[in-house]
C-alpha cells in the first residue's frame, strides 16, 4: 500500500491490479480537534493515464508534422535562394556561349555588384581578342600589299639582260624597311587586360640614354633627365622600353649638343596620364611635314642629313600609343630651334 506522512506530499505512477496505469497524488494530512485530540489522515488522488498518453501521442504527432512542414519550408526557400542567387551567372553562361557562335558582341554589364567586374574583365578580354586579331590580319595585309611593288621591280630587273645593281639595292633596302616596320609593330603587345604589371620609367631612360652614347660616341650630348624615381606606369615593359627608345633615338640622332626627358603624371580629363616630352635642340621640323613623319618611310626633309633611318621609328610610336588609347602630339620651331615630342598615355584605374 501507499503511506505518506503528515504533511508530506507523494507523486508516484503506478499501475493498479486492473493494469490500468495511473498518476497517484498524496497528501498526508493532520487533524486536531477539541480536548487536544489529533486524527491523521492520508488522502490519495488517482487519475487514468490514458488520456494523458493520448494528448502526449498527439501532440507528437503534431510535432512532427510542423517540423515536417518546416523542413519542406526550409528546403524551398533554399532552393528559391540558390536558384535567385545562380540565375545571373546561368545568364552570363548563356551570353558567353551566344559570344562563342557569334550572336553576341560582347556581355552586358547589367548583373549584380560581385558580378559586374567580372563582366566588365571579360568583356575587356574580349575586346583585347579582338583587337589583336584585327590587327594580325591588317598587319598580314599590310605587309603583302607593301612588299608586292617591290617584288614586282625585283623580277623585273632580274629578268632583264643587264640589271642594274642601284635598283636592285634600293629595292632589297625598301623591303628590309617594311619587314623591320612590320616585325617591330607587332612586338608592341599594348596594354594588359588583366593584373598589368607597374613599369618603373626612370631606370628604362637611363639604361636607353646610356645606349645611345655608346651609339653616337662621337656626339656630345647634355642628356637631362627629369624622371622621379618613383613614377610607374601599368603596361609591357617592351612596349614603353620601343616607345622611349625610337623618341629618344630620334632625338640623339637631329640634336646638337642637347636633349631633355621629362615623365610626370598629369591630372587631366578624364583621369589622370603618364606625360612624357622629349626635346631636342636639332634642326626641327617643317610645319606640313610634322603630321607626315608619322608615316612609315617618311623623314622630314630638314633632319634627313646624314641620319641613318628608314622612317619607321615615330610610326611605331603612334602606334604604341593608339594600343594605350594615348595621344601623341609634335612641336617644332622655327629652323634649327629643335623638336619636342609630347606623349599623352591614360592611367586607368581598376
Amino acid at each position: 500500500g501507499l503511506t505518506v506522512g503528515s504533511g508530506e506530499r507523494l507523486y508516484q505512477r503506478r499501475v493498479l491490479s486492473d493494469g490500468t496505469e495511473a498518476l497517484i497524488l498524496g497528501i498526508g494530512i493532520t487533524w486536531e480537534l477539541v480536548g487536544d485530540a489529533t486524527y491523521g489522515f492520508q488522502v490519495f488522488v488517482g487519475e487514468d493515464l490514458a488520456a494523458y498518453q493520448r494528448r502526449l501521442a498527439r501532440f507528437r504527432q503534431q510535432l512532427f508534422g510542423w517540423f515536417a512542414a518546416v523542413m519542406v519550408a526550409l528546403i524551398v526557400t533554399i532552393w528559391l535562394l540558390l536558384r535567385a542567387g545562380l540565375r545571373p551567372l546561368s545568364r552570363m553562361e548563356r551570353e558567353i556561349t551566344a559570344i562563342e557562335k557569334g550572336e553576341a558582341e560582347l556581355l552586358d554589364e547589367d548583373y549584380p555588384r560581385e558580378l559586374v567586374g567580372v563582366a566588365r574583365n571579360m568583356n575587356a578580354l574580349v575586346r583585347s581578342e579582338r583587337q589583336r586579331i584585327s590587327r594580325f590580319r591588317t598587319t598580314m595585309d599590310d605587309l603583302a600589299h607593301s612588299l608586292k611593288t617591290p617584288i614586282a621591280v625585283l623580277r623585273s630587273e632580274l629578268e632583264a639582260e643587264a640589271p642594274e645593281s642601284g635598283v636592285l639595292r634600293d629595292q632589297v633596302a625598301r623591303m628590309q624597311g617594311v619587314v623591320d616596320y612590320q616585325l617591330r609593330r607587332a612586338a608592341a603587345t599594348g596594354p594588359r587586360t588583366l593584373a598589368p604589371t607597374a613599369v618603373k620609367l626612370a631606370p628604362i631612360c637611363r639604361e636607353i640614354a646610356s645606349s645611345l652614347r655608346k651609339i653616337h660616341a662621337e656626339k656630345s650630348v647634355d642628356f637631362d633627365l627629369r624622371v622621379p624615381d618613383g613614377t610607374t606606369y601599368p603596361a609591357e615593359q617592351g612596349d614603353l622600353y620601343e616607345l622611349v627608345g625610337n623618341l629618344l633615338d630620334n632625338a640623339w640622332k637631329y640634336c646638337r649638343t642637347r636633349v631633355t626627358i621629362d615623365v610626370e603624371i598629369a591630372e587631366s580629363e578624364p583621369g589622370k596620364s603618364l606625360l612624357i616630352r622629349i626635346t631636342d635642340d636639332g634642326p626641327g621640323i617643317p610645319e606640313d611635314e610634322i603630321n607626315q613623319v608619322l608615316n612609315r618611310g617618311h623623314r622630314a626633309e630638314a633632319r634627313r642629313g646624314d641620319a641613318p633611318g628608314q622612317g619607321i621609328g615615330l610610326a611605331v610610336v603612334a602606334e604604341i600609343v593608339g594600343l594605350y588609347g594615348g595621344g601623341l602630339q609634335i612641336s617644332s620651331g622655327a629652323a634649327r630651334n629643335g623638336t619636342t615630342v609630347e606623349v599623352r598615355l591614360p592611367i586607368v584605374e581598376r
